[in-house]
């Protein structure tokens, strides 16, 4: 018994450690946030796709500690997610920038300065649907 938990945990593990690994296929380098009136449509959604809510991770099949974001109204099902209008309380930002811990390990080599001080910006502006 103690046998076959262990391998189901090693299977479990592998295949997150995969999936999410296993982006768009966007390069990380083509997603450039503006200084000001930054756009989900955009911006924000296509930096969500390549880093967060694929398959194994935070999509809408796998939805990984039950927080889906996949799209502009799944930000807000997950209290806290995104506090409109302030960064600092919003589990988003705090997981993006390091300050909150992730629970499963994922590549931060596509989180780019100019992706976290983007996702902070859009927040700030009050994190419009547009």
């Amino acid at each position: 018994m103690k046998k076959s938990v262990f391998f189901a945990s090693v299977l479990t593990f592998v295949y997150l450690m995969i999936s999410c690994d296993d982006t768009i296929g966007t390069d990380a380098k083509d997603i450039v946030f503006p200084e000001n009136n930054v756009s989900f449509q955009y911006h924000v959604h296509p930096f969500l796709k390549l880093n967060c809510s694929y398959v194994g991770c935070h999509s809408d099949e796998s939805a990984a500690g039950g927080v889906v974001l996949t799209n502009y109204s799944t930000l807000f099902l997950s209290p806290g997610m995104v506090i409109n209008g302030d960064p600092d309380k919003s589990r988003l930002i705090q997981v993006i920038e390091n300050k909150l811990p992730h629970f499963t390990y994922f590549y931060r080599g596509n989180i780019l300065e100019n992706h976290k001080t983007g996702m902070r910006k859009w927040v700030a502006e009050g994190a419009i649907n547009n």
